[in-house]
């Protein structure tokens, strides 16, 4: 209502052009600050991750990067391998997953 109001002033003193200029600069306006927050955000963002990282530098060991980039591994190859499984392949292996975890040890239709 109060932008209403305030349009309603603004067509009293300010031509047509003058009032079209107005909004477009509060557009790009708008547009400017939301960039800036942004910015703002990422970088307080990769500040944090800066922090996160010098300050947990001693805690990964050659031997558990060694650990973490065979398990990447081994997790790349199991999705290949779920990659190429058909729809109805996919199905019965999220069937038989579930009935597994809901310890239901009757065998899936096929």
């Amino acid at each position: 209502m109060a932008n209403a109001i305030v349009d309603f002033l603004l067509s009293l003193v300010m031509s047509k052009k003058a009032r079209e200029n107005l909004d477009a600069y509060r557009e790009t306006s708008r547009a400017t600050n939301a960039l800036k927050e942004r910015n703002t955000a990422l970088s307080s963002r990769e500040q944090a991750i800066a922090t996160m990282k010098s300050s947990g530098q001693g805690l990964v060991t050659e031997d558990r990067a060694e650990l973490i980039r065979r398990a990447m591994e081994i997790r790349k190859a199991k999705q290949s391998l779920l990659a190429n499984l058909d729809d109805e392949q996919r199905q019965k292996l999220m069937a038989l997953a579930i009935k597994k975890l809901m310890h239901d040890d009757t065998p899936p239709k096929e």
